[in-house]
């Protein structure tokens, strides 16, 4: 739980400082909120493995800075995003969430110009994370996973790679999107198995 608190903590502490921030300078910032419906991409002794779905539900939440153009927009800040999945074994349900302190690098390119800056946007957005916590529920149980690099003690690697795609209609002030999460780095220290997370982010950014 500590472990969650503290990048809330600090995404509000930035939430608070922006609007002077973004009236003494040029760049454009704001912060991002929304839901996000996960799961993984799992294969054992690289054996692709069904999961049921994007059932594990979590939330992000960020800030970002902007530098915009007429046609292109390049856009970086920090998130913290709830990552995992929700896996059934036999009459079991295990729930596994994953928190992330994650830096994104969007690029933007406007497909639809509706007014200046606004339009339809195509987002394209790297992004690197760093694993704060983890955890796995089933039924009222709930143990924590360990973060680490060792295949033989650990659950979780400590870093996440990933790429998003998404849309995004630019009204001015807000901007509705909806992105697919893909994750290209094996977040189980395992070589036996292979999980990439896997993620479809609904959300609001506000424009300052």
């Amino acid at each position: 739980m500590k472990n969650i608190l503290f990048p809330i903590l600090i995404l509000l502490m930035l939430i608070s400082v922006m609007p002077s921030y973004a009236v003494n300078n040029d760049g454009n910032v704001g912060i991002k909120v929304g839901l996000n419906l996960n799961s993984f991409d799992f294969k054992q002794n690289y054996i692709p493995i069904r999961q049921d779905g994007f059932d594990n539900k979590g939330f992000h939440i960020g800030t970002f800075y902007t530098v915009e153009g007429w046609t292109f927009r390049f856009q970086t800040g920090m998130m913290f995003i709830q990552r995992g999945c929700e896996t059934y074994i036999m009459t079991e349900t295990y729930n596994q969430t994953l928190n992330y302190l994650q830096v994104p690098f969007e690029v933007s390119l406007k497909l639809i110009n509706f007014n200046r800056p606004g339009g339809l946007r195509l987002n394209v957005e790297p992004h690197i994370g760093f694993c704060l916590g983890a955890t796995q529920e089933s039924g009222t149980e709930s143990i924590p996973l360990k973060i680490g690099s060792n295949a033989s003690s650990d659950n979780i690697s400590p870093f996440d790679l990933g790429v998003s795609l998404g849309i995004s209609i630019d009204l001015g002030s807000v901007e509705p999107y909806i992105a697919y999460d893909l994750g290209v780095c094996d977040i189980d220290p395992d070589k036996e198995s292979k999980v990439k997370n896997r993620s479809i982010n609904l959300g609001m950014a506000f424009h300052f």
